[in-house]
Formats: structure tokens, C-alpha cells, sequence
């Protein structure tokens, strides 16, 4: 899998973007209780954001993938806690350096909670032929670009390991277990 440049100047159109976002903010304020204060031509009328380019978007992937396969904030970042005060390690955005932070255990607390995903909601999804329900389809694909798995090949062996002093063969002498820590 490799990564294409879209061949317009943004990745998703931002009429697009701008009523779904307009859709997204009318449902999820349903029910509010300040609601029905927004005036209705507020909803029919075409909203614009803010698209911007944000150069090759390896920033944001690398930022996006460390919550792939990690927490928030690893123990190795921890220093220590003394008097309900913890301090941990970050990496600066501006300046790229590692800065020590020292906050109180409730704060510290609520920051580490941002970055926990809601009841529901998953790390990864897959969408189109990549879906787990989607194997037919990715059986197609392969069917329609006349692909097939290449034959395994067999690794070559590895050639016996000489002496280093007479050139001579090694061979197993035994194994050695290992002690208690």
C-alpha cells in the first residue's frame, strides 16, 4: 500500500465538509436545552470551513498513529509523584525538545481521560475492501486484476558457521539455562 496525492487541491471538497459538518453539529445539539434559540435559517444556509493545506500530512499521521497501537502516555514518561503532585516527561510541538510538567494528580488525571476513547468507538475501522465483512469483495478484486499469491520460496540454508582461528565447522556443544534474576 503506498500513498496517492489526490489529484485536486484538497483531499475532500469543503461543500462536502461544510454540510456535513452543519448536519453533525444541528443533531448532536437536538435536545439541548439552548437549542431553540438558534434561529432555523442558520441550518438551511451553506456553511463554509476552514480548509487549509497542512503540507504532507506525515505530522498528523505520525501523531494519529501513536494512539493506534499505544496509550496516550507510556509509564517510561512518569518521573514521579510526591504530595499529589505528578510529573512527566512531554515533547514540546514548538521546539521539538523533551520539558518536564509537574501537575496535580486530579489534573493529571483529567488530561490522561481526553485521550480515552468512548464506550462504542474503536482505535481502527476499515472501510470498503479492507472491512472484515468485505472478503468477497477483496476476492473479486484479486479475481479482476488476475492476481494470484506467488509460490512461498524456500530459504536457501544457511551455510554451517566456520571457526574463526582454523576454519574448521562449529557444532553444538549445549545449551545453557538461565540463572534467576
Amino acid at each position: 500500500m503506498r500513498w496517492c496525492r489526490p489529484k485536486t487541491d484538497f483531499f475532500l471538497p469543503y461543500q462536502v465538509l461544510g454540510e456535513r459538518f452543519r448536519n453533525r453539529l444541528k443533531t448532536a445539539l437536538q435536545g439541548q436545552p439552548d437549542c431553540s434559540q438558534i434561529p432555523a435559517g442558520v441550518w438551511r444556509q451553506k456553511w463554509g470551513v476552514n480548509v487549509q493545506v497542512a503540507g504532507s500530512g506525515e505530522a498528523a499521521l505520525k501523531y494519529l498513529s501513536a494512539y493506534v497501537y499505544r496509550t496516550a502516555l507510556s509509564s517510561r514518561r512518569l518521573l514521579k509523584e510526591e504530595e499529589g503532585q505528578i510529573s512527566f516527561k512531554y515533547k514540546s510541538n514548538k521546539d521539538q525538545q523533551w520539558h518536564t510538567l509537574t501537575v496535580t494528580a486530579m489534573e493529571f488525571i483529567r488530561r490522561f481521560l481526553q485521550h480515552i476513547l468512548p464506550s462504542g468507538f474503536q482505535r481502527v475501522r476499515y472501510y470498503g475492501w479492507l472491512a472484515a465483512a468485505a472478503q468477497t469483495r477483496w476476492e473479486r478484486i484479486l479475481a479482476l486484476l488476475d492476481w494470484t499469491t506467488p509460490p512461498r520460496q524456500v530459504p536457501t540454508p544457511k551455510a554451517e558457521p566456520l571457526c574463526p582461528h582454523c576454519g574448521g565447522p562449529l557444532f553444538w556443544v549445549a545449551t545453557l539455562n538461565r540463572g534467576p534474576p
